[in-house]
C-alpha cells in the first residue's frame, strides 16, 4: 500500500523486472524522494515518513549497487564520498 506520494515511484524501482529499465526508474524514484525532502518546511514531514524515506533509499542503493558492474568502483554515490 502506497501511504506516500513518493513510494508509487519507490515501489516502480523495486519492482522493475527489465534490467535495461532499473537504473532509470532508480533515478526517478530518488528524484521523487529529493523533491518530497526539498518540500519539507511548507509540508510537515513527520518521523514515520522520515524513517520510511531512509529505508528507501537504502533499498534503492542496494538496487543501485547490484546492477552496478564490479569494475565502476569508482563512482562517488556508491563509495560514500560526497562530491561537495
Amino acid at each position: 500500500m502506497v501511504a506516500y506520494d513518493w513510494q508509487k515511484f519507490y515501489e516502480t524501482a523495486v519492482l522493475e523486472s527489465n534490467p535495461a529499465k532499473i537504473e532509470d526508474r532508480v533515478a526517478e524514484a530518488r528524484q521523487a524522494i529529493q523533491q518530497r525532502l526539498s518540500k519539507g518546511p511548507s509540508l510537515e514531514i513527520d518521523a514515520t515518513e522520515l524513517a520510511t524515506i531512509d529505508e528507501a533509499l537504502a533499498a534503492l542503493m542496494v538496487l543501485k549497487l547490484e546492477m552496478t558492474p564490479e569494475d565502476s568502483g569508482d563512482d562517488p554515490e556508491l563509495s560514500g564520498e560526497n562530491a561537495a
